[in-house]
């Protein structure tokens, strides 16, 4: 069929010039999935309903993305691609939904692209909010951000403190940097650091699982060793697709923005050092850490003991 040519899928076309910047792409598209891990929390049944929605995520968004991409070459030409790719750059998708849908139909493309960046940064906004509650339940940050709507259950004040961040940042950001298009500079700088961010945390997370079966968790072979270290292999090759085309993912020439990699190295030396003091001084409270909340195993027990119960939707505020 010419929509969706077989010849998309050629060895040749697959392994040409431009393969690891295409596999970044990919991967990074792929950033988020994972989130339904975060709501374990306020689900009711977290060792079934999160390992399904992770799974359901990815075949869905693999499989929408594989289509798309397909029916793309298709309208624009497998062996024009590259070509027109690198001429319309971001108004691909729109010129093509000129020529095959009409006016009315770029018009729509456009809409679905503006509201999916809001879905994008809502859900951005709601994982963070999590990630506060949960460092509330470990002691790492002030109780009050771990409070409860009454109504929702939603960690709300998280919420308003992280709107608060990003304004502050917002601000800062325009009067610091130059007169610098925000959306153009920040945006895009912001998400290729936010990229690094969370990859880099995910490789250790593999690495940790096989730490965690090493000492006597009930895990399997295949989920405690195997599957793990095939996680570490996929994301040390993004993180360093991620790292070595920065300045691809931002679009930037030069200047800081291609060394913003580095304030996760920072960050993370940062976090060692104070996780060892931590375990100098209070070491009840460091091994307390990530056992503020545990899902029950299969049989109906925990595997650790909770150090605290978690909180409720009727909390008060």
């Amino acid at each position: 069929m010419h929509a969706l040519p077989g010849s998309s899928f050629s060895w040749h076309a697959a392994t040409g010039p431009g393969l690891g910047v295409s596999l970044m792409f990919a991967f990074v598209s792929f950033i988020g999935f994972e989130s339904a891990a975060l709501y374990g929390k306020e689900a009711r049944n977290p060792r079934h309903s999160v390992p399904r929605a992770t799974c359901v995520a990815a075949v869905l968004i693999s499989g929408f993305y594989a289509l798309t991409s397909w029916a793309a070459v298709g309208a624009i030409g497998p062996g024009q691609v590259r070509e027109t790719a690198g001429k319309q750059l971001g108004d691909l998708f729109f010129n093509l939904g000129d020529d095959y849908l009409g006016a009315a139909g770029s018009t729509v493309l456009q809409i679905m692209l503006c509201s999916s960046l809001f879905a994008a940064t809502l859900a951005l906004h709601s994982a963070a909010n999590r990630y506060a509650q949960v460092m509330v339940d470990d002691g790492l940050l002030p109780a009050f951000l771990g409070r409860l709507h009454p109504r929702f259950g939603s960690p709300h004040l998280a919420g308003v403190a992280q709107v608060a961040m990003c304004a502050v940042a917002a601000v800062a950001f325009a009067f610091a940097a130059g007169g610098l298009d925000p959306y153009a500079n920040m945006t895009t700088s912001m998400l290729g650091l936010g990229t690094v961010g969370i990859v880099a945390p995910q490789a250790l997370s593999a690495l940790s699982a096989v730490a965690l079966r090493r000492k006597g968790t009930r895990l399997g072979w295949w989920r405690g060793t195997v599957v793990p270290l095939l996680g570490l292999a996929g994301l040390a090759a993004t993180l360093w697709l991620v790292v070595g085309n920065f300045d691809v993912l931002t679009g930037a020439t030069g200047g800081v923005v291609t060394r913003l990699p580095w304030v996760i190295v920072l960050v993370a030396v940062l976090g060692v050092l104070w996780a060892l003091r931590l375990r100098a001084v209070a070491p009840e409270r460091y091994r307390a850490l990530a056992t503020a909340y545990v899902a029950p195993d299969a049989d109906g027990t925990d595997i650790a003991a909770p150090a605290h119960p978690p909180a409720t939707v009727s909390e008060p505020m």
